[in-house]
């Protein structure tokens, strides 16, 4: 009993799936074109593809195509009008010295700053200039501003030092540094010793000053973490990841100034005058934005990847997290656990690390400091260490739900970017903050999607074979179990329905990959 309806069902169930296919493709290319007003201007290059692929897989007709085409051209015209005018936005800024992504306290601020800004505030602050964009993630971001590279050119353009017996400004020192037949080590030395023992003038420190005031008002005791932001530090051609400092828990206002300059002098690390000769395609001056941002003490925080990179594998979400604050993890101080999550089933795997060291907030004051979990007592061997928790050490720093909840922020940033991406992320109170976010640039894209989509496909006899010829083995599954009439024959047994359709599935999830549909 049952047998015949299952059988004749079989050709809507395969139907609906096939419209359902449709009606995604379709929903992508009219979700677009309904909204122009909020189109960020990177979607155009996806819209042309979708409609492309949209075509070649015969989902839409030729009129719809045209009409599809002349909607993209209408698009393309408004990308043009809204590429002059912030353009012209972008150079008026120019001459800021400070821009604000959040400002504490006031959750109707618009972010001042995004990635048309890049030159501007570099890379880190023109992404964190872009997240604060959205409501719903500016929520857990820490309020902060940045400031401009500008500031610094004035500072090398502007401050003369005396260096071996010279007085010149500090840019002209570089040049001629840079032209000695000093290693790059010995280069590195001068140009940062330059920087850091050169004061930095009033017209120039205080504009930072004010904007540090104005972060937390009167209490200017308040700790605030300095992120350098080079001009190219996050482009996808290079990888200048660790090159630059941070620091973390400075406080008042000479402190922060010091640490500006701090961070300006690390663009001249004997890393990266190594890595920018090595570079030969490195084609723009470098220059150095400093990001100034409150403080979040973390319980716990690490680093989340849409991809892991090191095996260049799609299918999992990858995160390095400990305890204490983020620079434990980034920093290699601390062996963090390594978790990955399967993006097909959501399976949760761990390996576990012990997390002996960790650092946290200088308990005296500015900075921070390294405890150790596991040492019962201090160093002087007397002393009982006030952090000793050898069992904690061995704990995992996250539960499953915050594990899901950073892999989704991750996800939502890297379809945001259209490109896989890492985030610095901490927990404070129970509450998910986002610290960083960066392109990861060291991954070949297309071989680790392709070894997903193989993997995806091998099951199932259909990898290697293109989009059209998956419609074509779609529509045959149909054929294969009722022949060339419309009637289901007596002969098709239950296991053929029940394996027609775990077919089709399979083939419609990597359809749906290969596709971007």
């Amino acid at each position: 009993p049952g047998y015949e309806p299952i059988k004749e069902n079989l050709f809507n169930v395969i139907e609906s799936r096939m419209q359902f296919f449709k009606a995604e493709a379709v929903s992508k290319l009219t979700g677009l074109q309904a909204q122009i007003d909020g189109l960020m201007l990177n979607d155009l290059p996806q819209l042309r593809l979708t409609i492309s692929k949209a075509m070649d897989l015969g989902i839409i007709s030729k009129d719809e195509e045209s009409h599809a085409r002349g909607a993209y051209q209408d698009l393309i015209a408004v990308r043009n009008t809204l590429q002059a005018e912030k353009n012209n936005e972008v150079a008026a800024a120019a001459e800021k010295d400070i821009f604000w992504f959040k400002k504490r306290g006031d959750a109707s601020f618009e972010s001042e700053i995004d990635s048309d800004y890049t030159l501007l505030v570099g890379g880190k602050g023109a992404k964190l200039g872009d997240i604060a964009k959205s409501a719903e993630e500016r929520a857990i971001l820490p309020s902060g501003f940045v400031v401009s590279s500008k500031v610094y050119e004035d500072f090398i353009n502007t401050v003369t030092v005396l260096y071996n017996g010279n007085t010149k400004t500090i840019a002209a020192h570089i040049n001629d540094i840079l032209n000695t037949s000093m290693d790059d080590k010995g280069k590195s030395t001068a140009i940062m010793n330059i920087i850091r023992g050169a004061t930095v003038p009033a017209a120039i420190s205080n504009p930072i000053i004010a904007a540090y005031q104005e972060l937390y008002g009167a209490d200017t005791d308040l700790p605030v973490a300095v992120r350098s932001s080079a001009n190219i530090e996050d482009d996808p051609r290079f990888s200048f990841a660790g090159m630059f400092s941070t620091e973390l828990y400075v406080s008042g206002e000479t402190a922060v100034v010091d640490t500006v300059r701090d961070i300006w002098a690390s663009l001249w690390s004997e890393r990266v005058i190594a890595y920018t000769k090595a570079k030969k395609d490195i084609n723009i001056a470098l220059s150095m934005a400093v990001v100034i941002q409150e403080m979040v003490n973390t319980e716990a925080s690490g680093l989340a990847f849409t991809v892991d990179a090191a095996r260049n594998d799609w299918s999992v979400y990858l995160i390095n997290a400990g305890w204490g604050l983020c620079e434990s993890v980034v920093s290699g101080l601390q062996d963090s656990d390594r978790f990955s999550i399967n993006k097909e089933n959501g399976r949760i795997s761990r390996i576990p690390a012990l997390k002996d060291k960790i650092i946290i907030p200088d308990p005296d004051g500015t900075g921070t400091v390294t405890v150790s979990l596991t040492d019962e007592f201090l160093s002087d061997g007397v002393t009982k260490n006030p952090y000793y928790d050898p069992q904690k050490a061995n704990e995992p720093p996250l539960t499953d739900h915050q594990l899901r909840q950073v892999a989704a922020l991750t996800d939502e940033l890297s379809q945001r970017y259209n490109s896989p991406v890492d985030i610095e992320f901490g927990y404070a109170g129970g509450k998910l903050y986002i610290l960083q976010v960066r392109g990861i640039t060291t991954l070949s894209i297309n071989n680790g999607r392709d070894i997903y989509l193989e993997r995806l496909g091998q099951q199932n006899n259909i990898s290697g074979k293109s989009p059209a010829d998956i419609i074509d083995l779609l529509l045959n599954i149909d054929k294969e179990i009722k022949g060339e009439t419309s009637e289901l024959p007596d002969n098709v047994a239950i296991a053929d329905i029940h394996g027609a359709i775990q077919k089709l599935d399979a083939m419609l999830a990597y359809l749906f990959n290969v596709t971007g549909t």
